[in-house]
Formats: C-alpha cells, sequence, structure tokens
C-alpha cells in the first residue's frame, strides 16, 4: 500500500411530605457479571510479545540490519480501535497517518486534519462496520478513496499456503527495508486470530 498523492445506576431520592413516613433502605441493585471477560491474556505461540526478551532482541536486529525502516512512522501514529470490529478501519488510519496522507477534513471539528475510523466510511456503512467488521475487498477500497495505491494479495490465489509464504516474505522485506521505486509502502495483513490461538 503506498501514498499515490500524499493526500453504576444512579439512584434519586424525594422528600415525604408526610411526618408519620419512616425511612427505608433502597433496594439492592445487582448488575449480572458478564459471562466470560479477559483482562489482558498471555500471547500464545507461535507470536512472539515485542516486550518480551525475544521480542526485543528480534527487533534490535531488525534496526541494525536497516529491516524496521516502517515501524517507527507506524509507531509515531499508533491508535487502538474505537470499536470491537474497527480493526481494518483503525489499521487503514495508522497507515494514512504514517503516510501523512490529508484528509481534508478536520478531525472531530478541531482544527486539526488528522484521519479517525469516523472518516472512513465511503465504502461501508460504519452502523454495519461496528457489527461485522469489513472484508478485505472492502478494505482495499477504503483505501483507494483515501488515494492510496492498494495492492490486494489473497492466499489462495498465490500457489497455496507455501507459494504465498513467499511472496508475502519478500513483499513484507521489500517494504521494511525501503526496497523498490515507492519510499513510502506498508503492508496490511487479514488473519484468522483462531489460526493462531488467538481470540479477539
Amino acid at each position: 500500500m503506498s501514498n499515490e498523492s500524499a493526500p453504576l445506576p444512579c439512584c434519586s431520592s424525594s422528600n415525604s411530605s408526610s411526618t408519620s413516613s419512616s425511612a427505608s433502605p433502597h433496594p439492592s441493585v445487582s448488575t449480572p457479571p458478564p459471562s466470560v471477560s479477559f483482562h489482558r491474556r498471555v500471547l500464545p505461540p507461535p507470536s512472539i510479545s515485542l516486550s518480551s526478551p525475544s521480542g526485543v532482541s528480534m527487533f534490535k536486529s531488525s534496526l541494525s540490519s536497516n529491516s524496521a525502516r516502517t515501524y517507527f512512522s507506524l509507531a509515531s501514529h499508533f491508535s487502538t480501535q474505537d470499536e470491537p470490529a474497527y480493526c481494518a478501519l483503525c489499521t487503514l488510519c495508522i497507515v494514512l497517518n504514517a503516510m501523512n496522507a490529508d484528509p481534508r477534513r478536520q478531525w472531530k471539528g478541531s482544527v486539526w486534519r488528522y484521519y479517525h475510523e469516523s472518516m472512513l466510511s465511503c465504502c461501508a456503512d460504519l452502523e454495519e462496520v461496528k457489527k461485522q467488521g469489513v472484508t478485505f475487498a472492502t478494505f482495499l477500497c477504503l483505501a483507494r478513496c483515501q488515494g492510496l495505491v492498494a495492492e490486494g494479495r489473497y492466499a489462495d490465489a498465490c500457489g497455496g499456503p507455501d507459494g504465498f509464504e513467499a511472496s508475502f516474505r519478500e513483499a513484507l522485506e521489500a517494504t521494511c527495508r525501503g526496497d523498490g521505486e515507492s519510499e513510502e509502502a506498508y503492508v496490511c495483513v487479514s488473519y484468522s486470530r483462531g489460526a493462531l490461538g488467538q481470540t479477539g
């Protein structure tokens, strides 16, 4: 993906006019706990946490071998998604802001023009995205609507898993090293968390 044109419930009480009334406690209000919830989870293998010793070592190696060119521009604009199903929209906003693309609209009514998920509605209804996210094809459409040159590659169209892995690694290495004609290129990946033993 490259830049084409650098574009708790409240309780209320009232006074009683009867002098013979007696005070009684409010009935207790109980909220049933969710059936399942998590406060973070250990990242299962084969994934490696960036903050782990192995992750730090790998990051140092990437820096020393000039293979982390895109990291700092992305990290400078990293944000967490506003909605559970906004993964793709948030990813695209990070990339657009890393590329200094101008949305030509103000962010939340401020003086700043900065990409936010709420601006990415040209190819999908945001209320529907909140419920089910977007497909990879819609992600590509959203990227192109913002003036990016977006190329989509599907695993089943690249010679099977082995062929796709080779193609993916080649594209990733070229992007991270800054090879090729464009100095502003990024790789975004749509994958199954379940296949990696993750939830979310």
